[in-house]
């Protein structure tokens, strides 16, 4: 029997553009993943996306764009539970895409793998500034 991996990252990126706008560019940044309106009411107070890629999640968080003010942040959220090893995971057409930022590493304190920094690193690489891992554990 295989133990399930769980993967996860998390990071906060300054709203400096409409959450559409930021939705598009985020979309364009990761090869292979297209958004959607994220519409089963467990978000109706803010608008949000989510992407899906295999057993891969991404959420999308954002604030209307009529009360972004200076300081506001929107959030991005990467998850996946599988039971294939990393290389298995990275070698399945629709996740091949997320080799550019997960590799092999230990379990942090939690159980889990966290991606925050690679997914900031990586999407910091795209263009996409201002991005800051929210990091759990260690």
């Amino acid at each position: 029997m295989s133990t399930k991996l769980h993967l996860s990252a998390m990071m906060m990126v300054a709203a400096s553009e409409g959450f559409e706008q930021f939705v598009h560019r985020i979309a364009n940044s990761i090869p292979g993943i297209a958004f959607t309106v994220e519409d089963s009411g467990r978000y109706e107070e803010i608008p949000a996306y989510e992407a899906r890629a295999g057993e891969m999640e991404f959420l999308l968080l954002g604030i209307p764009d009529e009360d972004i003010g200076h300081d506001d942040e929107y959030r991005l959220e990467f998850s996946c539970t599988t039971q294939a090893s990393i290389a298995e995971l990275l070698q399945r057409p629709e996740c091949i895409f997320a080799g550019q930022f997960i590799r092999d590493k230990p379990l942090n304190s939690r159980g889990f793998l966290d991606y925050s920094q690679e997914l900031a690193d990586f999407l910091t690489s795209r263009g996409i500034e201002g991005c800051k891992p929210i990091i759990v554990g260690d």
